[in-house]
């Protein structure tokens, strides 16, 4: 399998560069779910302990 697609450009940019910064908004949104998960858990913990 010839990888050599990922350096054909295409508006200036390389497909790699597009392929990267897919997983990096994947990967940043991924995360900020789970943390968004995380302090909404414990604010809901924290509304009903008053």
């Amino acid at each position: 399998m010839s990888l050599d697609f990922l350096q054909l450009e295409f508006l200036n940019n390389r497909v790699i560069d597009y392929s990267i910064a897919l997983l990096i908004l994947i990967i940043g949104i991924i995360i900020t779910n789970i943390i968004q998960r995380l302090v909404l858990t414990r604010l809901r913990k924290w509304a009903k302990n008053d």
